[in-house]
């Protein structure tokens, strides 16, 4: 059993939380080196738990109460404890990994443009908030992960194919919002988005060209990527609505594709 520097009952939780609301990021931890797991899987939960307040708190300003919180939690003097078992986990990894608080404050104030409707302007708007997102998150596992230094055009890659399926994936939840997450082309009310997934395969071309011959290491920081290709195919299954259905990838299929990426190099 993997080693954890969490006590038993805070582990437990943790892992729990990460396999609810993170089961992608939870599973490319379990196939990182051992010694490193315990710390990826409460980078998941973090990840997760903001998701579900996303997802799940219908006000926008309770939702932003939460993810103050959690700022305010991460930047808590000391050995202060909040009384929450995942953020005390990850204030844990943030002192064993010496992990930048400003990429958790950039990651949460870009998570909280997602609660309101107001457009992405443009190009560069975008590509800053999936570098604070979904960026953000790799280049702190690469902290964590022994021997990863990727290469910013591998970050770069990834942050783009990862972010922009992730955003295909949440549409339906996003459009009943009223929100619209990718710049405009054309109407801003209405995303092509047919275009969008195109856009993405563009980004997966260009992330698999670098990450052919990354490091194993850059490679293991970088696994989300493993799950780019399928949740692109099952967006184009036969009658599946990409506004109202958010699309879904079997356990099996999870597991095997990233298992296939962080042993076999396949994204």
């Amino acid at each position: 059993m993997t080693a954890s520097p969490f006590d038993a009952t805070q582990y437990d939780l943790v892992r729990a939380a990460a396999r609810e609301y993170a089961p992608d990021p939870y599973i490319a931890a379990t196939l990182a080196p051992r010694a490193v797991q315990p710390d990826l899987i409460a980078l998941a939960a973090f990840t997760g738990d903001i998701d579900r307040i996303i997802a799940t708190v219908s006000q926008p300003a309770l939702a932003e109460i939460r993810l103050e919180w959690w700022r305010l939690a991460l930047h808590a003097p000391g050995n202060e404890r909040s009384g929450n078992a995942l953020a005390d986990a990850l204030r844990g990894v943030i002192t064993r990994r010496d992990l930048p608080l400003a990429e958790f404050d950039a990651f949460l104030h870009a998570r909280a443009h997602e609660l309101y409707a107001d457009p992405v302007p443009d190009d560069e708007t975008f590509a800053a908030y999936l570098d604070a997102t979904d960026g953000a998150l790799l280049r702190l596992a690469a902290r964590i992960v022994p021997g990863a230094a990727p290469d910013a055009s591998l970050v770069a890659a990834a942050t783009s194919a990862i972010g922009r399926v992730r955003l295909l994936r949440d549409y339906p939840r996003l459009q009943a919002r009223g929100r619209n997450p990718f710049p405009p082309r054309g109407s801003p009310a209405t995303p092509d988005l047919k275009a969008e997934i195109l856009s993405t395969y563009a980004a997966l071309a260009h992330a698999r060209g670098i990450w052919r011959h990354a490091p194993t290491a850059d490679r293991t920081a970088c696994l989300p990527l493993g799950l780019v290709a399928p949740y692109l195919a099952a967006m184009q299954r036969p009658g599946h609505d990409l506004v109202r259905f958010l699309p879904e990838i079997s356990p099996l299929t999870r597991i095997g594709r990233l298992w296939a990426a962080a042993a076999l190099g396949w994204v």
